[in-house]
């Protein structure tokens, strides 16, 4: 675990108990996580049904989700300033709230080789639950990415593997 700052980093909460998925996006390229559609709610009076983009990644635009059980919450890194002050400016309305911090202190995680979620249900922190080893990327690891609790909140940015390639997180974890 390190140590270490986020610059110009932001915390960006979905108010509503919101579908995430990429089904309705028309955005192609980097972007932010927006809400896509909203429809009528299931109950008279109750929320409406929010659906949100979870975004995409990429040019300076790094996008680490929440590890929550029911919340949709992501901390957002973006590098180009203008299009972080439009997106900023865009996520002012009912469905977000934003949280910015010049400099955010946090630890991060490295893991690579098998992602598996464990079965614990209440928070706890990433952890490798065994070791393996490989001829083209030496030792890798079956781990758990966690799960935020009321001391810390955990972010990961993932890469998905394939046969060829193991995944890969970044894990951070904000104490909170």
């Amino acid at each position: 675990m390190e140590r270490m700052a986020l610059k110009d980093a932001v915390i960006l909460t979905c108010r509503y108990d919101a579908e995430v998925t990429r089904r309705h996006c028309t955005r192609c390229g980097p972007h932010w996580p927006h809400v896509t559609a909203v429809g009528p709610s299931a109950q008279q009076g109750a929320a409406p049904a929010v659906t949100v983009c979870p975004g995409e990644s990429g040019r300076g635009l790094r996008i680490c989700d929440g590890r929550y059980r029911y919340v949709v919450e992501w901390l957002i890194v973006d590098q180009d300033a203008e299009r972080r002050s439009a997106e900023l400016r865009e996520h002012t309305g009912p469905y977000w709230e934003v949280e910015q911090y010049p400099e955010l202190e946090l630890y991060r995680v490295v893991y690579e080789g098998k992602r598996r979620e464990c079965e614990r249900s209440i928070g706890h922190l990433p952890h490798a639950e065994s070791a393996y080893d490989t001829v083209r990327w030496g030792t890798l690891h079956v781990y758990c990415p966690g799960l935020s609790e009321r001391e810390y909140n955990l972010y990961e940015y993932r890469w998905c593997g394939d046969a060829q390639q193991p995944d890969r997180s970044v894990i951070y974890i904000v104490e909170g």
